[in-house]
This record gives C-alpha cells, sequence and structure tokens, in this order.
C-alpha cells in the first residue's frame, strides 16, 4: 500500500494488478474500518476475486492510513464518491467496477450516478453492493447515533466515546457466534483512527444517505448485491428494496457462515461474467 495524492489529499491505497489497465474493481470499506480491517478481519479480503481480477482499494480519507481533513462535507457519501472516481482515475482503471461494504455501497452507488449523469457511463462495467446500509425510511434512526457519538467526540469525552463505538456488533449476529475473532479485529480498527477525524466522519455519515429511486433506477448496468440477517445496521430491507429499484440486479442473502464464505468466488464469478 502507498499513499498518493488525491483531491489535494494523500490516500492510502493497494492495488493487486497495477499493470492491468483493461479493467477493476475499485472498493470501499465500510464507515470506521479500512483496508487493513477488510483484509485482516478476512470478511471481504476477496482473495480469489484478487488473484483473477484487478482490485483497487483504498483508504477513505480520515480512515486507516489516509489523511483527514476537519470539513464534515468532505465525509459525505457525495464527496467519497467523488474521492472514489478520483482514485479510480488516478490508478489508470479502464471499464470499472464500482463496489463497496456499508458505506461503501453509498459511495459506489452515487459514483456510479455520477458516471451516468455526466454522460460517461461507458466507463462503467458493474456494480458490487456487499451489506447495504440503513437508508430511507431506517436512515434517520441511525444518523441519531452518528450524531450523538460526534458530540461525544466534540465534548472531548473520549473515553466514553470508544466504548459508544464498540459496544454494539458490527457483523451479523450468526457470524459473530461463529467467528467472533471478526468483531475483535474490527473493534480494533475502529478505536485505531486518528480522534480529531470522528467528529466530521460520523457527521458527514449522518447527513448522507443512498440515492432517491428515481436516479437508482438509471443504473442499468449488472449489479450484485450481497446481504447478511440479523443485523439492524445493514438490514434486509435495504438490500431488498435495492433489488426491486435496480432493474439489472440480483441478489444473494446469507444467514449461514457458508453463505458468506461464497461472497468472494460470487463476486469473482459476476467479474468474470461481465468480462
Amino acid at each position: 500500500m502507498s499513499l498518493q495524492p488525491i483531491n489535494n489529499i494523500e490516500l492510502n491505497i493497494l492495488d493487486s494488478q497495477p499493470d492491468n489497465k483493461q479493467s477493476a474493481l475499485v472498493w470501499a470499506h465500510g464507515l470506521m474500518f479500512c483496508t487493513a480491517a477488510d483484509i485482516e478481519s478476512g470478511l471481504f479480503a476477496w482473495k480469489q476475486t484478487s488473484q483473477q481480477h484487478r482490485v483497487i482499494r483504498y483508504d477513505a480519507r480520515g480512515h486507516g492510513e489516509s489523511q483527514a481533513t476537519d470539513n464534515i462535507a468532505d465525509y459525505q457519501w457525495t464527496h467519497l464518491a467523488k474521492d472514489m472516481l478520483a482514485v479510480a482515475d488516478h490508478s489508470e482503471a479502464g471499464k470499472l467496477v464500482l463496489g463497496g461494504a456499508s458505506m461503501g455501497c453509498g459511495t459506489s452507488l452515487i459514483a456510479a450516478l455520477d458516471l451516468i449523469n455526466s454522460g460517461q457511463k461507458d466507463k462503467l462495467a458493474g456494480v458490487v453492493l456487499v451489506i447495504p446500509p440503513t437508508a430511507w425510511k431506517t436512515r434517520p434512526a441511525q444518523a441519531r447515533k452518528y450524531k450523538l457519538l460526534a458530540l461525544l467526540n466534540k465534548l472531548k469525552l473520549v473515553p466514553a466515546l470508544i466504548p459508544q463505538l464498540t459496544k454494539n456488533k458490527v457483523i451479523a449476529g450468526f457470524l459473530n457466534k461463529s467467528m467472533p475473532y471478526c468483531e475483535t479485529v474490527l473493534h480494533r480498527y475502529m478505536a485505531s483512527h486518528k480522534k480529531e477525524a470522528y467528529h466530521p466522519i460520523l457527521m458527514g455519515s449522518a447527513q448522507s444517505d443512498l440515492p432517491v429511486e428515481e436516479e437508482l433506477k438509471k443504473i442499468d448496468i449488472p449489479v450484485l448485491i450481497l446481504a447478511w440477517t440479523d443485523d439492524n445496521s445493514h438490514p434486509v430491507s435495504t438490500a431488498k428494496q435495492l433489488r426491486e429499484l435496480l432493474p439489472n440486479s440480483e441478489i444473494h442473502l446469507a444467514n449461514e457462515v457458508r453463505h458468506v464464505d461464497q461472497w468472494d468466488s460470487q463476486i469473482c464469478e459476476f467479474l468474470n461474467r461481465l468480462s
């Protein structure tokens, strides 16, 4: 991984096949996580996919090893989408598949719409959405939680903030029972970010939501949706609604560990079909 100048800051980028200029999956991680957390936890490592396809990962601003800014608007999904497309341009990727988990879903969908609305749809090959977050009717309650956490940080109550960040389960209940080390790894990375970035990161997320229905219907390219049950922060209702709105989408729901284990091969097969 290396820091690269993107949109006036330095973002940490990991490229599995930098010499492959034909196509790439540009991957965005979830809120308060990073590339290292995705890989070390094993949940979103995508080993098979990275061997067969170019996968460009990066730490979002304020996350992992990437630089932080203090402007809340910089962390809204609309701005993170601009970072994602700038990473793709910097990496000289050809046909793009935009993908991510949780916050990365919002980033990917908005970035895809940015390309479509700017007349650059020919750059897009597909979209991969993993554990879509709260959205629309379920977003306000989640936003209130983020605002509370941001307030704790603003009041410099970091000793109270960290337990609040990590007290809730961040993966599906059935996974946590079978793979508790994943939760431990993810909590460690959540608590390791730059403390000064917590407030803008959390407020930026609180001010974000998925695009409205009519906009989403414009995304008529192939879309792969992977979701799991037993997770209030990533409700199945969002994934199912996206399946209804996105005209060329398919969905796979996981309620057992073996289903999640299949996600890497399902993404790889999806990319094989696109190419």
